[in-house]
């Protein structure tokens, strides 16, 4: 099987990540119908998030219409769906990173309504981006299409996330009713250039909760309408980009010559023109914050790997890789459960690459990052604005696997058999241990590896370092690593815009390298 490319079994299936998880139940037309008007595709990696997101937005939607409860039921059904799952990585609660407040930090470009429902607001101005969340699913599900509304949603997240309680945002009237003429009536005192007035009111106009000018009032000027970059889906439910260059393809613009007469029935008048794709300088911009915080964590990252050498100073020397190995061999089947339960916990950190907390947080478990058998699962995560192939000529590519199952070294194997129960818990529950006891276990097992300071390099924080700088020293291949190695927040190298690799050569790879880290002699 192949590492980059899209899943055989996928083809000819367009639904999303909701869809998989609900499955064939009643509600799974209502499921991809929600999929399909918000973007989601089966990569999709905030589930739990949105669908809590969604139901108390539409819940607290006064006077519900049949579409809202529609709507309701499909989710509910996803959420009762979802705990049987609790533990999958496709029902996995995602922080919001710390750069953007927003559990899709870096992929707002590729689902733009999922990032702008689930932006959290500054402090002060939550209640009012409760309602701009509810007005904006209204307007929704009465259009049932999202179609012509990116725009909208991308602009309304940028101020959620930048608008203070003293702003045009900040001062919106909390006590709506239904008709939401509250806010027509604040919305017309505020400036004609007030980015926030002028999205508010083509929300409320596409609901027909405000009046347009009544015609004659003023001569009719042509306007230029909203590109539609609604983003066509592929069989493999994601969004196709641009010529694959991660750009939203519109497929028109509309000038508006004639706003029509609603008194006689008479329609708008529009022309359509037809127009290329957008230049590269047009796509949404991130924010400086962003770029600067993502290219620094991503530079480090890959730079790090590059200047590596076998004597680097950060990489463990020979007789310590050796020492590691035998202490951790040792305590790992001793008759001390503490030293024991601490040698393993180690241990996995070496071979996985994973921090303590990650590495606790992990679902354990049938479809887990850790199975009873030793197997041990990745995600195979694509290059940001990866080629997707269309159905037209997804039959000439190789298929994709989008997990990696590896399998741990033979002595971690057999560790894991003996604290990792059938059934599906997180890592720490699985152990039965609570968690300052854990990391008391931890520290105890680096105490005995630095061996009272004749190996005081040997630190936690370096544990989960080594099996990076060891791919890399025996590969020098950064996709490769990033594969294998790398957290879920790291960017992929840019070679892997350039490079495959069949999963059997990334599971040869992996065993041969923690086999040597954990060979003794």
């Amino acid at each position: 099987m192949h590492a980059d490319k899209a899943s055989s079994e996928d083809q000819g299936d367009t639904s999303g990540v909701l869809s998989t998880i609900v499955g064939n139940s009643p509600c799974a037309i209502s499921v991809r119908q929600i999929e399909q008007i918000l973007g989601l595709d089966r990569n999709f990696p905030a589930a739990l998030n949105l669908v809590e997101k969604l139901l108390a937005t539409l819940e607290a939607v006064p006077n519900q219409s049949p579409a809202v409860q529609e709507w309701i039921q499909a989710l509910e059904s996803v959420q009762e769906a979802g705990k049987l799952r609790k533990h999958d990585l496709l029902w996995t609660r995602v922080a919001a990173t710390s750069r953007s407040g927003n559990p899709l930090g870096g992929k707002f470009t590729l689902y733009p309504f999922p990032a702008f429902l689930l932006q959290e607001p500054l402090h002060g101005v939550s209640e009012q981006a409760k309602l701009i969340h509810r007005l904006f699913l209204e307007v929704l599900l009465k259009q049932k299409s999202s179609s012509g509304f990116q725009a909208i949603a991308i602009g309304l997240r940028k101020l959620i996330a930048s608008s203070s309680p003293r702003s045009s945002m900040g001062q919106l009237p909390t006590g709506v009713s239904a008709d939401w003429s509250a806010w027509g009536v604040f919305l017309e005192t505020l400036p004609e250039n007030d980015e926030l007035a002028k999205m508010l009111i083509k929300l409320l106009e596409s609901c027909s909760l405000v009046k347009s000018p009544k015609v004659g009032q003023s001569p009719p000027v042509p306007v230029l309408i909203q590109p539609d970059f609604q983003p066509p889906f592929s069989d493999y439910g994601a969004a196709l980009n641009g010529a694959g260059l991660g750009r939203d393809v519109p497929s028109h613009l509309a000038v508006l010559i004639d706003q029509g007469d609603s008194q006689i029935a008479e329609p708008p008048k529009s022309v359509d023109l037809h127009v290329a794709f957008p230049e590269e300088g047009e796509a949404e911009p991130a924010s400086e914050q962003e770029v600067d915080a993502l290219s620094r964590e991503t530079r480090h990252w890959i730079s790090r790997h590059q200047r590596l050498t076998p004597n680097d100073s950060g990489r463990f020397t020979s007789i310590e890789r050796r020492w590691i190995a035998s202490q951790l061999s040792e305590f790992m089947v001793c008759e001390d459960k503490s030293l024991r339960l601490g040698a393993g916990i180690v241990a996995l950190m070496y071979v996985t690459g994973m921090q303590l907390d990650s590495l606790l947080q992990a679902p354990v478990g049938s479809g887990g990052v850790f199975d009873i058998g030793g197997e041990y699962r990745r995600e195979i995560r694509l290059p940001r604005h990866a080629y997707n192939p269309s159905t037209d000529v997804a039959e000439q590519f190789l298929p994709r696997e989008t997990t990696l199952v590896l399998q741990l070294p033979e002595t971690v194997a057999q560790w894991t058999k003996l604290y990792i129960p059938r059934g599906t818990f997180t890592f720490a529950e699985a152990l039965g241990v609570e968690l300052p006891k854990i990391k008391e276990y931890v520290d105890d097992i680096m105490k005995h590896l630095r061996a009272n300071g004749r190996y005081s390099r040997i630190r936690r924080e370096r544990i989960p370092a080594a099996l990076a700088i060891e791919l890399s020293l025996r590969y020098r291949d950064f996709a490769l690593v990033h594969h294998l190695a790398s957290s879920p927040d790291q960017d992929s190298p840019m070679i892997s815009y350039y490079v495959v690799h069949f999963i059997d050569e990334l599971k040869s790879r992996y065993r041969e390298v923690t086999e040597d880290m954990l060979r003794a002699r």
